[in-house]
């Protein structure tokens, strides 16, 4: 509106201050049919005469944009799954684990033959330990037995000598009881005729019977002389088998004491080729050596770690992961789920991680004892228990592609062969989630949003230690 119009507005008569009523009211309807504030309204500058703001196309493409990208992230979280892992500690070891090789006496160790990364079969040589007092013992079962072979040749000499003498004497002896049995024999045949004769003439009465019953004592006496010579020589030939019989038996314990010492020096020189060298009882690869050239060790303490056989080929061999988790997580594990391995060696921005299964779950927390018996590493499992605390055992079987190799996340495996006694942590799935109710939990109830176990159908909750 213009000024002039402004000045041009009507404007409402006073009423009289006397009151007029309505007959004066009703005389002046053409000038005052509005209020003043009516008027006032009608005549005052509308805000419908602002300027209008209007919306520009890019800011509302934007936002359309930006709800359509809500939308989506939304949908996209709803059917998305996120892993849930749980982490662990633990070494790469043969199934057959880590042993240690120990001397079997205590002694000063001369040589060591393997070092570490070193090869080693069954019955090889694994260091040589002093033994002078095997040595010692040798020497003596040695003297031994040379005195009881001194023994044994004099007396077989002395027993030579001595059945020659004998046989000397014995045939002279015979020669000469025999001599006796003859002249004896014939007396008897003429003592025979005479006491004949003598008993005739008796009975005759020629001669007394005195001289008959004399002839008669005379003829026993030459019988019995004749009967102590023939036991003479039956007494000599049973004395002659009776002294051999001894001479074989002094013989024999000659030959037995020869044949004792002569185990005592085969027990000493062996007990000795097994003191002093120190033999391996496994095959495998040397991962430790826990004793030096020189060092004076006691019976039963280690001199070798061998990891045995199994990780060998140049690809891990049967290799597996010994790995350990916390107490929290430990029943939440079951055979089957996927693990993913990323030795310490391997940079996994480069070569990713192995990927394996878990084999096997212990039931218990492992001791310290049985760490130390697994592992054979004080050190290490004193880390294990300092960061876990009371760790849980399990067994994480190594994939391996259709060629045998090691199988690794992107399939670009390092140069080296992963060996026994690497290091490695370790991420297992134990249950994947979606996207959104980890950021809206409370939609997980009411979406049915289960939470998925990716352990395979049909897998044992857990396979025991």
């Amino acid at each position: 509106m213009s000024d002039s119009a402004t000045t041009e507005r009507p404007v409402a008569a006073s009423a009289p201050a006397g009151g007029g009523g309505p007959a004066a009211s009703g005389g002046n309807t053409g000038k005052a049919s509005f209020r003043a504030e009516a008027a006032e309204a009608a005549t005052s500058v509308s805000q419908v005469d602002d300027a209008l703001e209007v919306v520009r196309p890019p800011v509302l493409a934007f936002c359309v944009t930006l709800a359509l990208l809500v939308v989506g992230v939304v949908v996209w979280a709803s059917f998305t799954d996120v892993p849930i892992k749980i982490t662990g500690q633990g070494i790469l070891v043969s199934p057959g684990g880590v042993i240690d090789v120990v001397s079997e006496s205590s002694g000063r160790i001369n040589d060591i033959r393997f070092k570490p990364g070193d090869v080693i079969h069954p019955g090889d040589v694994v260091a040589l330990v002093d033994q002078s007092e095997q040595k010692l013992k040798l020497a003596e079962a040695e003297g031994e037995l040379q005195d009881a072979i001194a023994a044994r040749d004099d007396m077989q000499r002395f027993q030579e000598r001595d059945l020659h003498a004998d046989e000397v004497w014995r045939q002279a002896r015979e020669q000469a009881v025999n001599g006796n049995i003859a002249s004896l024999q014939e007396r008897q045949r003429m003592m025979s005729e005479r006491e004949e004769l003598v008993r005739q003439l008796a009975e005759r009465g020629l001669i007394t019977r005195d001289r008959a019953i004399s002839a008669k004592i005379e003829l026993f006496t030459i019988r019995s002389d004749l009967e102590a010579q023939r036991n003479e020589l039956q007494t000599m030939t049973l004395d002659a088998a009776r002294r051999q019989t001894q001479r074989e038996k002094d013989m024999l314990a000659a030959e037995q004491r020869v044949a004792t010492a002569s185990r005592a020096v085969e027990s000493a020189r062996d007990r000795l080729k097994r003191y002093a060298a120190v033999l391996s009882p496994y095959g495998g690869r040397v991962v430790e050596a826990k004793a030096n050239i020189g060092q004076v060790v006691s019976s039963g303490a280690p001199i070798v770690s061998i990891e045995r056989d199994g990780a060998l080929a140049g690809q891990g061999g049967d290799l597996v992961a010994l790995v350990y988790v916390g107490a929290q997580d430990g029943k939440k594990l079951r055979h089957g789920m996927e693990a993913d391995v990323s030795p310490a060696s391997v940079r996994k921005e480069e070569h990713g991680h192995l990927i394996g299964r878990v084999d096997r779950v212990a039931d218990t927390p492992a001791s310290s004892v049985g760490m130390l018996r697994t592992l054979q590493n004080d050190a290490l499992v004193g880390e294990f228990q300092k960061t876990l605390r009371t760790p849980f055992e399990i067994m994480i079987r190594l994939e391996r592609d259709p060629a045998g190799a090691l199988r690794w996340s992107t399939g670009n495996p390092p140069k080296f062969s992963m060996d026994g006694g690497t290091l490695v942590s370790v991420e297992i799935t134990v249950q994947k989630v979606r996207l959104i109710a980890l950021a809206l939990p409370i939609l997980q109830q009411w979406l049915r949003l289960d939470l998925t176990d990716v352990a395979p159908a049909g897998a044992p909750a857990a396979s025991g230690a």
